[in-house]
């Protein structure tokens, strides 16, 4: 994929950004909105029987972004330096740097329909970057990023204002 013609400013439908990013908010090209288990406990009944209350804990999978990487990588650069200030390898340290993270969707014409908060994110994967001298056209080149939370938020105020 060729690099050339990615811009910071591409814009998408798929939104992002943090508490941590001053401002900036980033275009991804897809994403994987995390799954919510809920564990309902399980109490013994009669002659056995076990009876399953109503879920008392919730477990999250992790939030996964594609996002676009613009040819002067200043989305890299952005991600590197927020999300993972804390790691230098020589030294052994690896604090993990929390923060908030929001994510908007918006239909066709551009207005925002869902926004998700995440609570407490650190990165947890910084994906492959694919760098290649062949242009195969106007595809975007995008690299993956995984965050585990301790919780999210459902935000549908942009669905209920719509609705009047």
């Amino acid at each position: 994929m060729s690099i050339n013609n990615n811009s910071f400013s591409t814009a998408t439908n798929i939104t992002f950004g943090s508490n941590v990013l001053d401002g900036i908010w980033l275009n991804a090209q897809s994403c994987i909105i995390p799954s919510l288990s809920l564990s309902p406990p399980k109490i013994g009944g009669r002659r056995g029987a076990q009876i399953n209350l109503a879920g008392d804990t919730v477990t999250y999978t992790d939030l996964t972004i594609d996002v676009i990487l613009d040819k002067e990588w200043e989305v890299y650069d952005n991600i590197y330096k927020y999300f993972l200030d804390g790691l230098n390898v020589e030294k052994g340290t690896f604090s993990s740097q929390a923060f908030d993270l929001w994510l908007e969707i918006r239909d066709g014409s551009g207005k925002p329909r869902k926004k998700f908060w995440f609570y407490n994110c650190r990165l947890n994967d910084l994906g492959e970057v694919p760098v290649s001298n062949i242009d195969a056209g106007d595809e975007l080149n995008v690299f993956t990023l995984a965050f585990t939370f301790d919780y999210m938020e459902y935000d549908n105020s942009f669905f209920e204002a719509s609705l009047g």
